[in-house]
């Protein structure tokens, strides 16, 4: 459990630093391009670089080493920032990146079990929220945040770790994550996301910043609850049911803050269960179910927002048509409780 809470203060002080920094580029005179571009440059590296990641450990695997070169990153990002905001950026994007690909391996600590990946997910949003509030506020935080990281680096070294990425077993249940199962997953938790992303950015804007505390709260209970409720009810089946009845939520009762809420809570409680499966599937290198889980789903939201996709969700008949399909796949499948 000591392992699980430092990986999990780990990914939370990684998301506040990740948070603060992005933030607090609004204050230097950048142009939009300049703007979008380090914001586009940090996501491709902390979310599309956990596949990279996931690929280069899987012959030579040293969680101490990565986490110590990650809370490095944290400092040298936090040191930097002043100076060339680029190399922080860089250095924040890649401490992410193994942050989320590492942790999230070692958090399972050999379990078959949903929850740990909950509790090591739990802190991240309501990170990212706290450190952009700071930024905003421009509380001068980063000598705090730094010290974090040196702490964390030292505790971190006394921890046990597996010594190679583990080869895990087939299930016993024959009854795996196939390909359709996997597709509709990824769709709806892509169109969630992307209207969760899109309804906090409006309170952003709206500078309703006790709000985002409130959605960065509702999305730290969704992963903590989620994997407990997946463990009890079935991760397939938990994860598609949450996803489609977070899909109204989020978008045809979007002006509603409770449900905006509830949806999160719901969306963000089926990362547990998603992390799991996509385990199981790559059960040879469980590090790529981790990336696959963590990072694909936030890469692919990115480029759905930015694709002329994005106003076809815009229709609620659109989103009705597609809940009612959902529901058509899933009552269709037989699917097992104890998956």
């Amino acid at each position: 459990m000591k392992k699980l809470i430092l990986l999990a203060s780990g990914h939370g002080l990684n998301d506040c630093i990740a948070g603060y920094l992005l933030a607090s580029l609004f204050r230097f005179e950048l142009s939009e391009l300049d703007l979008g571009m380090s914001v586009l440059i940090y996501n491709l590296l902390a979310f599309g670089g956990q596949l990279p990641v996931a690929a280069l450990i899987r012959q030579r695997y040293h969680p101490r080493q990565l986490l110590t070169a990650a809370y490095l990153l944290h400092i040298a990002a936090l040191l930097t920032f002043a100076l060339d905001y680029r190399l922080a950026i860089l250095a924040i994007g890649i401490a992410s990146a193994i942050i989320h690909v590492v942790g999230g391996n070692e958090s399972q600590n050999g379990s078959e079990k949903a929850r740990e990946l909950g509790i090591f997910a739990s802190p991240g949003i309501l990170g990212l929220v706290l450190g952009g509030y700071f930024a905003v506020a421009e509380m001068p935080v980063g000598i705090y945040c730094g010290a974090l990281a040196l702490l964390l680096l030292l505790l971190s070294r006394s921890l046990s770790y597996s010594s190679g990425l583990p080869k895990m077993q087939a299930s016993a249940d024959s009854h795996q994550l196939e390909n359709h199962d996997l597709l509709m997953i990824l769709l709806l938790t892509v169109i969630s996301f992307r209207s969760a992303v899109w309804n906090s950015f409006q309170y952003l804007h709206e500078n309703q910043h006790e709000v985002l505390f409130m959605i960065g709260i509702a999305a730290m209970s969704g992963k903590l609850a989620g994997g407990f409720l997946a463990d009890k009810i079935g991760l397939r089946r938990y994860t598609l049911w949450a996803l489609m009845l977070s899909l109204p939520l989020l978008t045809i009762f979007k002006n509603s803050l409770w449900a905006l809420l509830a949806g999160v809570f719901l969306l963000q409680s089926t990362l547990p269960p998603t992390a799991r499966l996509l385990i199981r599937r790559f059960r040879l290198n469980p590090a790529m179910g981790v990336a696959w889980a963590f990072g694909l789903s936030i890469v692919l939201g990115g480029l759905f927002f930015m694709t002329p996709l994005r106003l076809i969700m815009d229709s609620n008949a659109i989103i009705a048509a597609l809940i009612l399909l959902s529901a058509i796949f899933v009552g269709i499948r037989k699917i097992q409780p104890s998956i």
